[in-house]
């Protein structure tokens, strides 16, 4: 293990703050989308919109400022997305009509993205071995409670204060992991010098192996149901619900 027992703690939860924030941005947002339907107008359709363009840049990006993150450090990328992340939000706050969200969320799943894929890549500067093992294990332990908190805030905030409110939690939350990020130190000892042509001969070559594929739609799948549910479940539940207590 690289660093001190006694920043442990305060590292893993560091590591947890950063690695939950894109999904965070996703899960907090769910209660709102009825809400939004109705403020700016348009169908549900056109609201699901705005989940679909932030999770399909949140995906995409890691490709991106993965490799990126290995030549110039992980602090700058980090401070580079969460810096996206925090304009795009304030956009989404002032946001006019429903293409304006649409287009603000896409840019808040880049700046998630590159927070998402450089703190995993962090995870393995700080830990080796069974350390590294030990701490990945934790986090993801503890994910599924901090998805199942998200939707709790937001829905709380939702109703009391309106979607605005889930915004500012949010540009707030980005604003706490800036300064948590800013004052850390580069934990990426040896930056990597490999040509942007042998990184996408890397890509082509992985996409060419079939236990990737294998694993790779195993794992797709089971998310394709997940992340329907989640895009229908604000305007279902409510209104099925309504249904039956009436």
């Amino acid at each position: 293990m690289v660093i001190g027992v006694n920043s442990k703690f305060y590292t893993t939860t560091y590591l947890l703050l950063l690695i939950s924030l894109g999904y965070i941005a996703t899960d907090i947002y769910l209660p709102s989308l009825p809400a939004l339907s109705i403020y700016f107008h348009v169908s549900d359709s056109e609201v699901q919109m705005t989940l679909f363009f932030y999770l399909l840049s949140f995906s995409l990006t890691p490709l991106i400022f993965g490799p990126l993150s290995d030549h110039v450090g992980r602090k700058k990328v980090l401070l580079g997305g969460i810096f996206i992340s925090i304009l795009a939000t304030f956009g989404c706050l002032f946001a006019q009509n429903i293409y304006w969200l649409i287009a603000f969320r896409f840019i808040q799943g880049i700046g998630t993205g590159a927070v998402l894929i450089s703190t995993r890549a962090t995870v393995s500067d700080l830990f080796t071995g069974k350390a590294l093992a030990k701490q990945i294990s934790f986090i993801t332990m503890l994910m599924p409670l901090v998805l199942a908190i998200a939707p709790t805030i937001g829905g709380v905030l939702q109703q009391s204060f309106h979607w605005q409110a889930v915004f500012i939690f949010l540009i707030c939350y980005m604003m706490l992991i800036f300064f948590c990020i800013a004052f850390k130190s580069e934990s990426l000892k040896n930056p990597s010098n490999e040509k942007i042509s042998q990184i996408f001969s890397t890509y082509r070559s992985i996409l060419k192996n079939r236990l990737f594929l294998i694993f790779g739609v195993n794992y797709v799948l089971p998310s394709l149901g997940f992340f329907a549910y989640l895009t229908v479940s604000p305007f279902f539940v409510p209104r099925n619900y309504w249904v039956v207590t009436h």
